[in-house]
């Protein structure tokens, strides 16, 4: 009967210590198998080591193989618990809907309005409903256009859409419309409902009411909205001051413009040059050529 070098087997063990327990594991059962199969087999103890070494190799490729086959099957199993895509959910009616929005919106901001309205009309043809963004699309690409009535037609059609109330931003686009016209009593209409809808007006909302009434030439108006605007809680900015200024300027009202003029500084608002501009435009407007000059100098 060979001779088991024992003191060989103990050498590998503490060599292979150091590792996993799948790989101690697989050292034991080797050298298990071994001592169990080598009184059997006539292999000289010269070639014990060797014959050890080939069965470990085999058993290592063994529990190797057994990993990777385990390792495979959960991450199938992973894969298959993983949610399905957007894609393969989405229903083919939601796709076709988010691509007719996306060409909305790319149409409507190249500001190509009759192709976006061609769009919403095969929208409706096809019993998809439009989104809200897509009537805001439409409000400010007829506005870019100086269409203020198309913004103000789609502005009504979103009222009447079931999509819920109109956005501030929606608004403030046909009232910022009407503004540049100088037409407050559109301007003064559309704020109105816009409380109607229960929405809340923020700056830019008064501030095209009093550009409105300053382009109008109504600087009563003006004031007014201003005046509006600070009891409602907002502060004016100074497009808000330059723009009563500017109503002051059109009717050559000196003394209001530098009342004005004054309360910025008091309200902590930093007048610009429109601001400026507009006192001596009001000073050159009332035959004031010396009051002009002096806020050049001062300014």
């Amino acid at each position: 009967m060979a001779k088991v070098n024992h003191s060989w087997w103990q050498s590998c063990i503490n060599r292979r210590i150091s590792g996993s327990l799948a790989h101690i594991l697989v050292l034991a059962v080797a050298a298990l198998v071994f001592s169990f199969c080598i009184p059997c087999l006539s292999i000289p103890v010269e070639f014990e080591e060797l014959a050890f070494v080939v069965l470990l190799l085999c058993a290592e490729c063994v529990r190797s193989r057994f990993a990777q086959s385990k390792s495979a099957k959960a991450a199938n199993g992973k894969v298959d618990m993983e949610p399905r895509s957007s894609s393969s959910t989405t229903s083919p009616q939601t796709r076709l809907l988010n691509s007719l929005v996306g060409k909305l919106q790319a149409a409507a901001a190249g500001g190509d309005v009759r192709l976006a309205e061609d769009i919403m009309r095969n929208m409706w043809q096809t019993g998809l409903k439009p989104t809200a963004c897509c009537y805001g699309a439409l409000i400010s690409a007829c506005t870019k256009l100086g269409d203020v009535h198309g913004a103000e037609r789609w502005l009504e059609e979103l009222t009447t859409s079931n999509l819920g109330t109109p956005n501030t931003i929606s608004v403030n686009i046909v009232l910022s419309a009407f503004a540049k016209r100088g037409d407050l009593t559109q301007a003064e209409a559309w704020f109105k409902r816009m409380t109607e809808f229960g929405v809340e007006p923020d700056t830019m909302s008064y501030n095209a009411l009093i550009d409105a009434a300053s382009r109008s030439g109504n600087r009563r108006a003006a004031e007014a909205w201003l005046s509006k605007m600070m009891g409602s809680g907002l502060s004016p900015n100074v497009v808000s001051y330059s723009s009563v200024l500017f109503a002051c300027a059109k009717v050559g009202d000196v003394e209001a413009a530098e009342d004005w003029l004054a309360k910025m500084g008091e309200n902590g608002v930093k007048p610009n040059a429109v601001c400026f501009n507009s006192l001596i435009h009001a000073c050159t407007k009332a035959g004031d050529n010396a009051r002009a000059a002096q806020t050049i100098d001062a300014w």
